[in-house]
């Protein structure tokens, strides 16, 4: 009785000639160039569930529950056939590039990491401070695992209400704010050791012939975020998020009081969106989902110290004649 609906879809699709734009050199008078390269795979699939649990079982009772899934994966099959690797952006402060490397997804950050030791102890220099890779590494992208949305409708005799969560697992995403409240001092990291001089915690130093020694030089949190810069790769928050998009009250006025006039429908209703969103521990700086206001082209997952996120109110009013 129409009381379940499914829905699925699956998907393969290949992108070629993508828009792109590369570097070359500043004797040329620019700085960029625009080109059609590369290829790219899309390969995913979406489920929607519609469920009406009392169908027809209370008069003038209506009660839907919705929700759908998406899990899309991506890859780079080609950048060229001269190159397997393209930097398609940048965060210049942190030192973090946004590359399209074959084999990957699109949007991977890379950048240099610190070194460890092979049983995860962190290798510092002589003066106290972690020592970085010599060569920039992949460190993740801004691709989500899947993302999910569900909520619910109930209409009773004109009343309605309605409910509407939107999550996003998995993914990153480069927060100057972060670097930037840490430069500043502004952010509880930078107290973590009171202000006062630490040995960076469980660090060694490399003695050149395959054996390390205990760490006994002092840093200071000034020094470490102002001075040193601590890795890119602690840059990189988790992108997750639960949102609850949209909340809405409304009530349909009986036909019975429209009947001497040419309106033959009215909805009126309150709403509001993004009231309330959750994200994990780690993220303190930013809305994952707002990009900054200075990212152009083709990078993704860079915020840019923006403003936050705001919430909205309004009245609707629906008219059928």
């Amino acid at each position: 009785n129409n009381k379940l609906s499914v829905d699925f879809t699956y998907y393969n699709q290949t992108s070629k000639d993508l828009i792109t734009s590369i570097e070359v050199s500043g004797a040329s008078g620019s700085s960029f160039t625009r080109d059609n390269i590369g290829e790219m795979t899309n390969k995913g699939h979406e489920l929607t569930l519609n469920l009406k649990p009392i169908q027809g079982m209370v008069r003038g009772l209506t009660w839907d529950l919705f929700a759908t899934y998406a899990r899309n994966v991506n890859e780079v099959t080609k950048v060229t056939d001269e190159i397997d690797e393209l930097v398609i952006g940048q965060s210049t402060r942190t030192g973090i590039n946004i590359v399209a490397k074959e084999g990957l997804p699109y949007g991977t950050f890379k950048g240099q990491s610190v070194q460890m030791t092979p049983d995860g102890q962190t290798i510092v220099d002589s003066d106290g401070f972690p020592v970085y890779t010599d060569d920039d590494v992949f460190l993740g992208n801004y691709q989500p695992n899947y993302n999910l949305n569900f909520g619910t409708n109930i209409n009773y005799k004109g009343v309605g209400f309605n409910i509407l969560f939107d999550l996003k697992d998995g993914g990153n995403y480069i927060s100057q704010t972060k670097f930037s409240a840490e430069f500043n001092g502004t952010t509880e990291l930078t107290t973590e050791q009171g202000r006062e001089p630490y040995i960076f915690p469980n660090s060694v130093v490399d003695n050149g012939d395959g054996t390390f020694s205990p760490n006994e030089t002092e840093i200071t949190e000034q020094d470490f975020y102002t001075v040193y810069d601590p890795s890119p790769a602690t840059y990189l928050i988790d992108a997750s998020y639960l949102k609850l998009r949209e909340v809405g009250i409304s009530y349909t006025v009986p036909k019975s009081v429209l009947k001497d006039m040419s309106i033959s429908d009215v909805r009126i209703g309150i709403f509001g969106r993004n009231l309330k969103f959750w994200l994990p521990s780690e993220n303190a700086y930013a809305d994952p989902e707002i990009n900054g206001p200075s990212l152009t082209d083709n990078a993704v997952g860079i915020e840019t110290t923006q403003t936050p996120p705001a919430k909205s109110y309004g009245i609707s009013l629906g008219l059928k004649f």
